[in-house]
C-alpha cells in the first residue's frame, strides 16, 4: 500500500528521527500520513501524525493553521481530563525543525499519541461479524465515548469505524479531531451555525445533507450508521 514508505520516513524532521524510531506507515490523506514509532527513552509505542502545511497563499495556510490549532486544543483538552479515557493521550506537539528558529518556517507539524493496535473498520474487516458479547462491549464503550466528548463541550463531526480505535478488551478510544468543533453556545448557534465541513460519506447527518442547521446531536446519526 506504502510503496515509498522509506522516502516518507525520511522526510520526517532530524528531531522526530532522533527521538523515535519510526515503524510504519497507518494511513494518509491530504492533510499528510500517521506513523507508528518506538520512543527510543522510553520503548514505549506511539502514533505519530504528521500534518502538512502547504498553503500556496497566507489565507489558505491561515486556514490550515487555524484547524491545526482546533485540533491540538480539542485534543489537548480531552487529553488533560484523566478521568476520560476515550480519546487517545496527546503526548507531544512538535514543529519541524526550521520552525523552532523562525516560525515562518513553519512547514508541518508532528502530533505524538497513544498508540492503539486496530481500529474498528479494521476488526470488522478481519472478523466480518463479531460475537454478541463483543458487539455489545464494543458498542457500550463506543456510547459512553461519545457522551463523554459531548459533556465536554466537543463536537466530533467525523464519526466512523477507522476512527474508533479497539484494543483486546474492546476499550474504544474515539481518534482523529481534525474536523472537530468546540461546541457553540445557544447565542453563538443563532448568530453563527456550523459550517457544513465535515463528515465522511455514508455518515453525514440529513441536516448537514440539507444545509440546515446543527449541532452535537449530528454525531448521534453517525453513531447510529456505525452500530447499524
Amino acid at each position: 500500500m506504502f510503496k515509498h514508505w522509506k522516502d516518507e520516513f525520511a522526510a520526517y524532521s532530524a528531531t522526530i528521527r532522533t527521538c523515535f524510531k519510526l515503524d510504519r506507515l497507518l494511513g494518509h490523506g491530504s492533510y499528510g500520513t500517521v506513523a507508528t514509532a518506538l520512543r527510543l527513552n522510553t520503548h514505549e509505542r506511539v502514533a505519530i501524525k504528521r500534518i502538512m502545511l502547504n498553503g500556496v497563499d497566507d489565507d489558505i495556510l491561515e486556514r490550515q493553521l487555524l484547524y491545526v490549532s482546533r485540533e491540538i486544543i480539542i485534543q489537548r483538552r480531552l487529553s488533560e481530563r484523566s478521568e476520560l479515557r476515550y480519546c487517545p493521550k496527546l503526548q507531544q506537539v512538535i514543529p519541524n525543525d526550521e520552525a523552532k528558529q523562525n516560525y515562518r518556517e513553519l512547514k508541518c507539524i508532528y502530533m505524538v499519541m497513544d498508540y492503539l493496535p486496530s481500529n474498528l473498520g479494521d476488526v470488522l474487516d478481519d472478523y466480518y461479524a463479531l460475537s454478541d458479547d463483543q458487539a455489545i462491549v464494543l458498542a457500550y464503550n463506543f456510547l459512553l465515548g461519545v457522551n463523554n466528548l459531548h459533556k465536554s463541550g466537543v463536537m466530533h463531526r467525523d464519526i466512523k469505524p477507522h476512527n474508533l480505535l479497539v484494543n483486546q478488551q474492546c476499550h474504544v478510544m474515539i481518534s482523529d479531531f481534525g474536523l472537530s468543533r468546540a461546541l457553540p453556545s445557544r447565542c453563538e448557534k443563532a448568530q453563527r451555525p456550523l459550517s457544513p465541513v465535515g463528515f465522511s460519506p455514508g455518515y453525514v447527518p440529513p441536516e448537514v445533507l440539507k444545509g440546515m442547521p446543527y449541532d452535537e446531536k449530528a454525531d448521534i446519526w453517525s453513531v447510529g450508521v456505525v452500530l447499524y
